[in-house]
């Protein structure tokens, strides 16, 4: 309960209660949620994924939060394969994503770049739950892939993960991917 009172409040009115808390408060609170990632215990990295992702909602496209993209790329697309750290990432730019809603358009081409790379990059029969989490993100940011789509290496990469992502066995996976 208490997460999604913390994300009502950053989100409400494009973040104006987020951006009225002080300018050296604001960076301990992002550092203390994403320490938060690591945790065992799955409710408090869901709880924390749900503060991160609102804060970077309303940060990401106003580039007040620079390194929050490429830092959940590195957590989703490390290797070797930490499934505990994957999941944290992508649950966070899943509700990144959700978050932004029609703000999405605000986003630069760099930002989707990362986004798309998350992304597609776990869209694979590794773990059914990340896939989700992944193409639950994909739907949301695809609007704004149209100069994606015009680099044919880029559209061929998008359309062969959500192809594979029709192929695998799971309809949960195969109806998100519709």
């Amino acid at each position: 309960m208490s997460s999604l009172i913390f994300k009502n409040t950053v989100l409400f009115e494009d973040g104006l209660v987020w951006f009225s808390v002080d300018e050296k408060v604001r960076p301990q609170i992002k550092q203390g949620l994403l320490s938060l990632l690591a945790d065992n215990e799955e409710k408090k990295v869901k709880a924390s994924s749900y503060g991160i992702g609102s804060i970077a909602s309303v940060e990401v496209p106003k580039n007040l939060w620079d390194d929050f993209l490429p830092i959940m790329t590195q957590a989703a697309t490390s290797e070797p394969y930490n499934e505990t750290i994957r999941s944290a990432a992508m649950q966070t730019i899943e509700f990144m994503s959700d978050f932004l809603g029609s703000n999405s358009a605000t986003l630069s081409q760099q930002h989707i770049g990362h986004l798309l790379h998350c992304t597609v990059s776990n869209i694979t029969d590794r773990n059914t739950k990340i896939t989700e989490m992944a193409l639950k993100a994909l739907a949301r940011i695809l609007p704004n892939c149209s100069e994606n789509f015009k680099i044919e290496s880029q559209r061929q990469l998008i359309m062969t993960a959500i192809i594979s992502a029709i192929k695998m066995p799971q309809e949960e996976i195969q109806v998100l991917a519709f």
